[in-house]
Order: C-alpha cells, then structure tokens, then sequence
C-alpha cells in the first residue's frame, strides 16, 4: 500500500531487501527478524565532529534535570 501511493509521486525502483537506508543498516535475519543497527552512522558522526575518542558514558546528564 506504501509502496503504491509512494510510486503515484516519485520514481521508486524496488531492487530488492533494502540493506541501509537514511543511516540505519537492515540484516535479514533467517528466522525472518530484522536487525536494525546504526553504529556505521554513529561512528562517522563522532568522526566529523571529531569525537571519536571521547570517553563514552551511559548517561551524560542527569536524568532530573
């Protein structure tokens, strides 16, 4: 249904199983689960912003705040 009212306004060329798309890569799992992963997008943003080695914390504010 998407897919329908998607191609009524752009050209759609429907390859396949998407495997990344906006940032986000998609494994097809064999018992038929998705496993959606963004770390290849979180890494070249912390590479842009030239962050990659910061020292990572689980909660950089504090939450009653």
């Amino acid at each position: 249904m998407v897919k329908k009212k998607l191609k009524e306004f752009y050209l759609i060329i429907d390859s396949s199983q998407v495997d990344k798309l906006l940032g986000i890569c998609f494994t097809w799992r064999k018992d038929r689960s998705i496993y959606l992963d963004q770390q290849s997008y979180v890494s070249q943003i912390l590479e842009e912003f030239r962050m990659a080695n910061c020292k990572p914390s689980h909660m950089p504010i504090s939450p009653s705040i």
